[in-house]
This record gives structure tokens, C-alpha cells and sequence, in this order.
């Protein structure tokens, strides 16, 4: 019981490389997007037809992610999809289970069966060679896959949640600041009950009377980052460090902290430390796609941020305001039309605090962030837990993996009341491993 054994990937799953079918962008152009086209590393774009259905475990065939290792290189997909010819497609045999190998194979360091220098490449007699380490037994194998799989559907589950609220806050934002329909005196919807409109030249459209236009610099500071180098890099228990956010901790509107930097905190000024709300920017990227996408600092850990990246400051009560306008369609186009026509992906601190916009009322302001207040504190309760989900998650896999502890000994707790943790008993004696917010 609870054996772990050495086996070749090909001995573990079948390979369906035979059936994927790539589709060039131009051919994909005129097809209804109703199912996913995955490429290496996750969806390309969607389709009208597919190829697969059920569960599969998707590994990356090519691409500098075979090297660098900063995503999954094993991604699990479920239901119906289409496959190009950049991942290989597999599944596990009779004697396996699919989503326990998918964890297990995460944990393979794939970078000495990768080939190629400028163009890495892990082609399928490689992969089918590697040994993985394996409990022999299948009903191991589902139990260990149903705890780890557990904690992710919750983290997806805290995902969706935060979806829904950030669109229901975004709607509000619209509804009041750009469609300008939020509650007159009577409560009734200022501009669809004939409020009345004036043309402002600065802004090149109608506003409600008595508002102004303004910059993002009226109503906010910009600070740049801590500047560093190679020789200034910690480890993370090194005496007075802290840790340095960066431009690829911004995903969407999400930030998170993992694969931080360690830096002296002498190198770092008050300024530069984000506190809960801070909006954190990305400034420069070597996409065009990542700049300026941002979002707000939940955590209440002392974190700073890279040069690469700047906090808003909101002033007063625009806090919620600004990181709507930050996170709006305007925002987006803007910085498209007119901070990136040169081949340097960089937003400029003038620039940005430069951008045009209404500033409403400082009354109807409070009412907004009376709406939207106690949305964004759920995010941050939702957003903080997946953290701690996460940690807790990569701590407990290793332990499973190795026979270390096994799902009987493991008592994994989750609950939006407390922090979650995992209690487990070795050699007679209880433990718990508890993640601190």
C-alpha cells in the first residue's frame, strides 16, 4: 500500500499525437468560436468543431517554457477541444489515473530531455523515455489525485466568484461614470431622464453639468519602482530583506506572490512598499499586450515592486474611481493609440498621469465606493485565500508524491472562517502545516 515506483511515461499513459490537427490563423478567421484551440501552453483561440472529448493532459512540445519552467509545462483540459501540433496529447492507461499523472509529471524537471537552443523542443521519444515516480497502486493514485484536485477546484471556484464581482463592479463603474446614468436626486437615472448635458472641448464630449475633466494626475501619485541588479538578489531568509514584486506578477487584473525577488530593504524607500489598495501598473514589458495591466495590492505583507512596474496612489476617496478607470476599455485603447507606436514597450510617468478624464462629484465618489467597497473586500478575502490555497497545495503535493504522508494520515481543512491547513500524523505525532496570511 502506498508504494512509489519507478516507470517510463510510456508505460503510464496512451499518446493521441496522431489525431491533433494544427489550423493556421487565416483558416481559423471565418470558424464560430465555440470550442478551444490549444496551442503549447494553454488556448490559442476557439473553434467550431473538435477533436477530443473527455479528460486529457496536454505537455508543451516546444517552446522556451520548456527551459525557463515558469508555467506548467503539463496542463489538464476537460471536455470537448481542438489540438494544434504543439503540445503532445495523452492519457493515462487503464492501470492509471489521468489527473494524478498530470500532477505527477509537473514535478518532472523536463529541461535535460529538451533539444534545441534557440528552439527548444521536447519531441515524443524523449518524453515516453522519462521516468516518473509513481504509487503502483490506482486507488492511491485517485486518492491522492482528489485531495490535490480539491484545493484547485477551490481555488477556481474563490476565481469565478472574483470574476463575477469585479463585472458587477466594472458594470456599476460604466453605468455611472461612462454611460452616466447613476442616481440623480430622485434617484432617478440622470442622463435617460434628460439630465442635463454639456459638450467639454478637453474631453471632446457631452459630461453632466457641473462636472469637470481633469488628469489621472489630479487625482493620483505615481511612484516608479525600486531600481536593482544581479548583485543586490537575496534569499528569502537572508537577514533585512524584502521581497520585489514584478511585472510578471501582474496576470489580468490579478496580482500574486509568487517567484518574488529578495532585496536589501535599504535599497527600498517607504514609497516604494505597496499597502492595501495601492494600484500596482505594469510600465515596461517585453509584450505589448502586459503594458499597463494592473490591479489592486490586497495582501497585508510587506511587499515592494520592481522598477518595471509604478503604484497610484489614489487622493481622497478616488480610490475605487481610478482603479476602475485603470482597469476600463478607455484606459486599454489609450495606451494602445498612443504609448506604443515605437517597437520600446514603455508607459511614461508623464504620460500616464497625463490621461484625460471626468472627475464627478465628490458626493456621488462616496456613494460609488459605498457600492463597491465590500465587492472589492471580497476579492481581497477570496484573492488572499488562493494565495494561501496555493501555498498550501505546492507544500502537500511533494509530501503525497514521495509516500511522505499519505491521504489517510492527511486531514486537509478549508474554510473562509480560517486560514487552510493540513493536519496529518507520522510516527505517532500530530502535525499541522498552516499557512499565515
Amino acid at each position: 500500500m502506498n508504494k512509489v515506483v519507478a516507470k517510463k511515461v510510456s508505460e503510464l499513459v496512451d499518446v493521441f499525437n496522431n489525431i491533433r490537427v494544427p489550423l493556421s490563423s487565416k483558416q481559423r478567421e471565418t470558424l464560430a468560436k465555440i470550442y478551444p484551440y490549444y496551442g503549447a501552453q494553454g488556448i490559442v483561440d476557439f473553434v467550431d468543431n473538435y477533436l477530443f472529448d473527455g479528460e486529457y493532459i496536454l505537455i508543451a512540445e516546444d517552446g522556451e517554457n520548456l527551459k525557463s519552467n515558469n508555467q506548467n509545462i503539463c496542463n489538464i483540459v476537460q471536455g470537448k477541444f481542438w489540438v494544434n501540433n504543439h503540445a503532445h496529447i495523452v492519457r493515462a492507461n487503464a492501470k492509471n489515473s489521468t489527473k494524478y499523472l498530470y500532477y505527477n509529471f509537473n514535478r518532472i524537471k523536463f529541461e535535460p530531455y529538451v533539444t534545441g537552443s534557440s528552439q527548444p523542443k521536447l519531441n515524443k521519444e524523449n518524453l515516453l523515455n522519462i521516468k516518473a515516480y509513481v504509487h503502483e497502486n490506482l486507488d492511491d493514485q485517485k486518492s491522492i489525485a482528489k485531495v490535490l484536485s480539491d484545493l484547485d477546484s477551490k481555488i477556481e471556484l474563490n476565481n469565478r466568484i472574483n470574476r463575477e464581482l469585479e463585472a458587477m463592479a466594472k458594470t456599476l463603474y460604466d453605468y455611472w461614470f461612462v454611460q452616466f446614468d447613476f442616481p440623480n436626486e430622485q434617484g432617478k437615472h440622470y442622463k435617460s431622464t434628460g439630465g442635463k448635458m454639456v459638450y467639454n472641448a478637453e474631453l471632446k464630449r457631452e459630461i453632466p453639468e457641473g462636472w469637470e475633466n481633469g488628469t489621472l494626475g489630479d487625482i493620483s501619485d505615481l511612484v516608479r519602482g525600486v531600481t536593482y541588479d544581479a548583485s543586490d538578489i537575496k534569499e528569502e531568509n537572508d537577514y533585512d530583506v524584502i521581497p520585489i514584486l514584478r511585472a510578471t506578477n501582474i496576470s489580468g487584473n490579478v496580482i500574486d506572490l509568487d517567484n518574488m525577488v529578495f532585496v536589501p530593504k535599504q535599497n527600498v524607500s517607504a514609497n516604494q512598499v505597496l499597502n492595501k489598495f495601492d494600484i500596482l501598473i505594469t510600465m515596461s514589458s517585453g509584450s505589448k499586450d502586459h503594458i499597463g495591466k494592473n490591479g489592486f495590492f490586497y495582501f497585508d505583507k510587506e511587499v515592494a515592486f520592481g522598477a518595471f512596474c509604478a503604484k497610484i496612489i489614489a487622493k481622497h476617496k478616488y480610490r475605487f474611481y481610478v482603479y476602475s478607470y485603470t482597469q476600463s476599455d478607455f484606459m486599454f485603447s489609450t495606451i494602445k493609440n498612443e504609448c506604443l507606436g515605437t517597437n520600446i514597450n514603455n508607459l511614461n510617468g508623464s504620460l500616464v498621469k497625463g490621461f484625460k478624464l471626468v472627475i464627478p462629484p465628490a458626493d456621488l465618489v462616496e456613494k460609488f465606493n459605498d457600492k463597491v467597497l465590500s465587492i472589492y473586500e471580497m476579492i481581497g478575502i477570496n484573492h488572499k485565500q488562493n494565495q494561501q490555497l496555493t501555498e498550501l497545495r505546492d507544500w502537500l503535493l511533494p509530501m503525497l508524491m514521495n509516500g511522505q504522508v499519505t491521504v489517510k494520515e492527511a486531514k486537509v481543512r478549508l474554510s473562509m472562517a480560517a486560514e487552510p491547513s493540513v493536519e496529518y500524523k507520522k510516527g505517532g505525532k500530530l502535525y499541522e502545516n498552516k499557512i499565515r496570511k
